[in-house]
């Protein structure tokens, strides 16, 4: 399992690379809530292509390989 601080790091390289935006609600406690911007739901056409593309080729039928 990640630690605290590999898992913040991962989490700034993430939004900073997918443009996931981090916005801190300042509450009691402090709450953060993330989303992705158009720069990150314009990627979710291409998730979706490669995960058809699995599931064509990566499927349990042998021959397909």
């Amino acid at each position: 399992m990640a630690g605290t601080t590999t898992t913040r790091r991962s989490a700034r390289a993430t939004h900073t690379r997918l443009s996931v935006v981090r916005t801190v609600i300042p509450e009691s406690p402090v709450r953060i809530e993330y989303h992705l911007s158009d720069k990150g739901r314009d990627l979710e056409r291409a998730v979706r292509a490669l995960n058809d593309w699995a599931d064509h080729w990566l499927a349990a039928d042998p021959s397909k390989t």
